[in-house]
């Protein structure tokens, strides 16, 4: 059983079947119960490796109010721990059993002999953070153009207050700024006020007329970005 854990584990892929059985040799099992902490964040540098046999857990952190943040679900074949054994740092998120769960476990030392002496396993983790930037990468350019999108949608409500005094929910903001202008208004870039608006006429909610934006739904436009 614990051998075919390890068959399922990526980092250990295109190793043969004799170099997993060492690994093996070099693991631990533990048990967790439901609703058992596993890691703690920030509870110092890590000492073990870990290998999912069965059950799942979640990767956690908290929120300024404290408020838990499920980072990911893990399941059999998953793995987890291994940023601290490299870089000697504290651990970076919580672990918490979702259900009884079984793991498999290395210790540091073995952990990192295994990358320093397996090419194959030093390759397939650095495939994996490479994984892991190229995520955080995409998420941090979908905010930004989220927070864009925010600050432009503040920036045309400003724009389209002295047209309502015509009392009308369909807003004509006439002789519209330049993106340039728009973009110093709303403290964003010059590209990012162009995707945010291309953002908001694909949601219908805006229209683009040559030099002139009408806001279609100015009550819902505002009930959300106000």
């Amino acid at each position: 059983m614990s051998f075919a854990v390890l068959k399922k584990v990526s980092l250990f892929s295109g190793l043969k079947d004799k170099e997993l059985k060492e690994i093996l040799k070099s693991t631990s099992s533990k048990k967790y119960y439901k609703n058992n902490i596993i890691i703690l964040e920030a509870e110092g540098a890590g000492d073990l490796f870990f290998m999912i046999k069965k059950g799942k857990v979640k990767v956690t952190r908290e929120d300024q109010d404290g408020k838990e943040i499920v980072l990911t679900v893990l399941s059999a074949g998953d793995y987890f721990g291994e940023i601290s054994l490299i870089d000697g740092l504290s651990r970076s998120a919580n672990v918490i059993s979702l259900s009884e769960t079984e793991v498999l476990t290395l210790n540091h030392k073995d952990f990192l002999n295994l990358i320093n002496k397996n090419t194959t396993i030093s390759f397939n983790l650095l495939k994996v953070l490479c994984a892991r930037v190229r995520n955080l990468d995409a998420i941090v350019k979908r905010l930004s153009l989220m927070n864009a999108i925010g600050k432009v949608s503040t920036t045309l409500l400003r724009l389209a207050e002295p047209a309502r005094k015509k009392k009308e929910n369909a807003i004509e903001i006439e002789k519209f700024p330049s993106l340039q202008d728009i973009a110093k208004i709303s403290g964003t870039s010059r590209s990012l006020v162009s995707k945010s608006l291309k953002n908001l006429e694909n949601s219908g909610i805006i229209k683009r007329e040559n030099k002139k934006v009408i806001i279609t739904d100015y009550t819902e436009f505002k009930s959300i970005y106000c």
